[in-house]
């Protein structure tokens, strides 16, 4: 196994990405909140995002998948995750100086709860749940 190219990554994420699958799977709500690494396991990044290349890069603003598409299409992330927080109302949560810190954010009024998670992973076969 290897990991994909720049090129097959913008081709998935172009051609592939099935948007409309994906919102039967999870119902992105304005205040869903999502992440992606751009580089930081496979080192393979766009050289303009070296700056960010380890870091998680948090995409609150989007307005629908369509527009989470365009970050994707624009970063080429290496993989991409969705917040199971969820916030009263995100504008309040971008004016916090702790915002999406998990150990500030739980106990915060304006986190109204987290949802129940189960991660496969053909590598590890784990499985983890988290529920508030």
């Amino acid at each position: 196994m290897r990991y994909s190219t720049l090129a097959e990554r913008a081709q998935f994420y172009c051609n592939e990405f099935n948007a409309e699958a994906l919102s039967r799977w999870q119902p992105f709500r304005k205040n869903t909140v999502i992440s992606f690494l751009v580089g930081k396991y496979t080192q393979i990044y766009l050289k303009q995002f070296e700056d960010i290349r380890d870091d998680v890069v948090v995409i609150d603003d989007y307005c629908n998948l369509r527009g989470m598409r365009e970050y994707l299409l624009k970063y080429l992330p290496e993989g991409v995750y969705y917040d199971t927080n969820h916030y009263e109302d995100l504008d309040i949560c971008r004016g916090c100086p702790d915002c999406y810190e998990v150990d500030k954010c739980l106990p915060c009024k304006h986190h109204v709860g987290q949802e129940l998670v189960f991660v496969w992973t053909p590598k590890t076969c784990i499985v983890r749940s988290t529920a508030t």
